[in-house]
């Protein structure tokens, strides 16, 4: 059984991982640092949303939006 297939997403139209949980971003640089953020489900299901219209992953969405608000 797949890992993804033993988890049920909250939100209809997650979009899925290609490379699988946990992988770095397709960054020059190979990511080494992790960040655990715990959130309501509301909340995970509004970023999960905002990833989506934006067609990214969660973790790429995250990433650009989190190096934006360091940036200014």
């Amino acid at each position: 059984m797949k890992w993804a297939s033993k988890y049920k997403s909250p939100v209809r139209n997650h979009v899925p991982l290609e490379t699988g949980p946990g992988r770095p971003l397709t960054d020059s640089t190979p990511a080494s640092g992790h960040i655990h953020l715990r959130v309501t489900m509301e909340r995970k299901n509004r970023y999960v949303k905002a990833a989506h219209r934006r067609k990214r992953k969660l973790s790429e969405w995250l990433t650009e939006t989190c190096d934006i608000a360091a940036a200014s």
